[in-house]
């Protein structure tokens, strides 16, 4: 007669506890296992950088710069709102406008001449 244990029946020396592994405990296994592969393992990380590095780099390439002609095509919406958003960032308000151009009396910044050259 075959006895069966379940783990409150079994003396604590004998219970296994269960840790989940989240990594292999198997070796890397040898070129001659493997079929020859004689590559070293960094080829295979930077294969996988290269490949999550160049499709992003391609597809912002081909949505923004590349030249796809006057007509319309698929980019075009995004480019134009690219486009309107980067120039309110970019463009300046009424009041600094005014501000740049010295409006309000006041000479403009970045002039090297003194202010007995003025009164003349």
């Amino acid at each position: 007669m075959q006895r069966t244990f379940n783990l409150l029946t079994k003396p604590a020396a004998s219970r296994r506890v269960s840790v989940g592994r989240y990594a292999s405990t198997r070796t890397r296994q040898t070129t001659e296992d493997d079929g020859g592969d004689f590559r070293p393992s960094w080829v295979y990380s930077g294969s996988r950088f290269l490949t999550y590095t160049t499709i992003p780099v391609t597809l912002i390439y081909c949505a923004f710069l590349a030249d796809w002609g006057e007509r319309e095509h698929i980019f075009m919406p995004l480019r134009r709102w690219v486009s309107k958003h980067s120039q309110s960032i970019l463009s300046l308000s009424p009041e600094e406008a005014a501000l740049a151009r010295g409006d309000n009396g006041q000479a403009s910044g970045g002039s090297l001449s003194s202010p007995a050259d003025k009164s003349s």
